[in-house]
Order: structure tokens, then sequence, then C-alpha cells
């Protein structure tokens, strides 16, 4: 189970969680002519690989930005509780809720890259997420922030 802790030093509260060292290739640095695995969940056709699916925006028949459950969310809507102090430590149940916002189904474009339309649909699926999770009366927070490294700009189209 996931769970806030106080952190008095600093004074601002840690998410401690056993569920994200699972992530595969979390230290994997990939070579440079290494291309997209067949298996990467981001990809289009590999939708079974992903959490459920809350969102999408398709053309053609064929999704353009997909929104859902992040498999290795450091919190989770399961765990609700009351944060306790028990001598120096202040903690709780990591409640909340994590996506993964897939932008394009491209992995060499980055938001610059991308139409003038498809970066408004981008936009308005980050707007639209953040007024659904504000609706959770439990959900004091959001926060929207982008992984990504060096090494994806040398991949070519999937």
């Amino acid at each position: 189970m996931s769970e806030l802790r106080k952190d008095y030093i600093f004074d601002k509260w840690v998410i401690i969680s056993e569920k994200r060292g699972k992530r595969p290739n979390e230290f994997k640095k990939p070579k440079p002519k290494d291309k997209i695995p067949k298996d990467c969940p981001f990809c289009q056709g590999n939708e079974n690989l992903t959490g459920k699916e809350h969102f999408r925006i398709e053309y053609n028949k064929k999704w353009t930005i997909r929104c859902f459950e992040n498999l290795f969310s450091a919190v989770s809507p399961k765990y609700k509780g009351k944060i306790k102090t028990r001598g120096i430590l202040t903690s709780g149940p990591a409640y909340g809720h994590a996506e993964v916002i897939v932008e394009s189904p491209f992995h060499n474009k980055q938001l610059e890259d991308l139409p003038a339309q498809h970066i408004k649909d981008v936009l308005e699926t980050y707007a639209q997420r953040i007024q659904y999770y504000t609706k959770d009366k439990n959900i004091n927070y959001v926060s929207v922030f982008k992984n990504h490294n060096k090494e994806e700009y040398q991949h070519n189209k999937c």
C-alpha cells in the first residue's frame, strides 16, 4: 500500500510506494540504435497493455490522444483513511488517481511538432481531465507533468 508521510525536515509531504519500483525497464537505458519495442504500451494496437482507458480522441477510427490508468501509480483511489501521528511519524494512505495521457501515437513527436489542432486537442484533454478529478471531494491538488528523456528524440515513428 502506498503511504503519505510528513517530512519534518523540509516541511513537505512525500509518497512512499513499493509499486513504483516494479516499473519495467526502470534503469535500462536504450542504445541509440534501439527501436521502439513491439510491445510498447503507448503504440496503437497495444491498448491491451495499458490500464483502463478513461478518454480518447480519434480521427479516421484511430486514436490520436489516449488517457488511461497508470499501472504503476504511487497513489490509489482504494486507499482512504485519515492522517495519523504516531510518535514523530505522521502518515496516512496515499489516496489519489494517476492517469497517463499519451499526446500522440508518434514517439518522435513533441508537443511543438504537432499541428495546431492537435495541440488544441491535447490542451483541452488536459483541461477536461483536471476538471474531472477536481470534482472528487477528496482531491485537494492536481498535478500535470510530463516524463521524457533525450533517448525519446532518437526513436522513429512506430
